[in-house]
């Protein structure tokens, strides 16, 4: 009975999601050239005025599971990982949370760049060392991406074999 159920799940044609990745909506797209610098302005990634998708757009991107742990999901994450921005309204408390949301974004970045190599990741690393964050970016966003040169990183098959060979190796980060 369950082979029948998965022979028909193939069938179908359903693609599912790769390995550490599920469907998501993410509100903005952060453009980069290749050298990581910031070309403006902020991709709004907002379907309509009402949710979801005043949310954003739904696209396939990492994903870990998090309840208090800091864990930095590689180039779909919150403004408090990729620029260690913590709500306006944020007590002392989760402005220090924030920044060492930062500081793991960073070091997966950093991580990621040494395992693939990809000039696309130096160019995030690049951007994101700068300190620069775009003027327009909402502090309250869910998820943001990156793309450099019309490429974004989370469809990079590189990145998706880095982060599929991280959650392997770490059940509880799924």
């Amino acid at each position: 009975m369950l082979l029948q159920e998965l022979r028909k799940l193939a069938d179908s044609g359903l693609e599912l999601p790769r390995e550490g990745y599920e469907r998501r909506r993410v509100r903005y797209k952060i453009r980069l050239d290749r050298s990581g610098r910031f070309l403006a302005p902020l991709v709004d990634l907002a379907e309509g005025p009402r949710a979801p998708g005043n949310r954003g757009m739904e696209m396939e991107v990492p994903v870990a599971v998090r309840t208090v742990a800091i864990r930095p999901l590689p180039f779909a994450d919150g403004p408090d990982y990729l620029f260690g921005l913590a709500p306006p309204d944020a007590d002392a408390k989760k402005r220090e949370r924030a920044a060492k949301c930062r500081e793991a974004f960073l070091n997966l970045v950093d991580e990621c760049e040494g395992a693939t190599g990809l000039p696309e990741v130096a160019a995030v690393r690049s951007f994101l060392r700068s300190g620069a964050i775009p003027a327009d970016l909402d502090p309250k966003a869910d998820l943001l991406t990156f793309e450099v040169d019309g490429r974004l990183l989370v469809d990079l098959p590189e990145v998706a074999s880095f982060w599929a060979t991280r959650v392997a190796s770490n059940p509880r980060a799924r």
